[in-house]
């Protein structure tokens, strides 16, 4: 399990989040799952890849690119992963439990 999602894992299903991507997406949530997966290519294919990663049911978008409007929407569950390019996720209280920034 990498570091992302054992920190998110500490904590239980339905705790809040707001998770903010690389990209710009911006959603606050509730956390739902934490499961291994895979890249989608077979185990003996080059590049085949096992990780953990947790969905999020989206309660609110705080930014949403514009490349993303198909299929970011409330109530929908998003993956969350070391696969994605995470930011930050912090608690309701705005207590940051994992970053890419520095000094955090």
């Amino acid at each position: 399990m990498d570091k992302l999602i054992k920190k998110i894992s500490s904590y239980p299903n339905g705790t809040s989040l707001l998770i903010e991507f690389l990209n710009g997406l911006r959603i606050k949530g509730k956390l739902d799952t934490i499961y291994e997966t895979d890249n989608g290519l077979e185990m003996d294919e080059e590049g085949y890849l096992e990780y953990y990663a947790c969905t999020v049911e989206i309660d609110t978008i705080i930014n949403h690119p514009q490349e993303m409007d198909n299929y970011i929407k409330k109530g929908n569950l998003i993956e969350v992963s070391s696969q994605n390019e995470i930011l930050s996720v912090s608690l309701d209280d705005g207590t940051v439990i994992w970053s890419t920034r520095k000094n955090n």
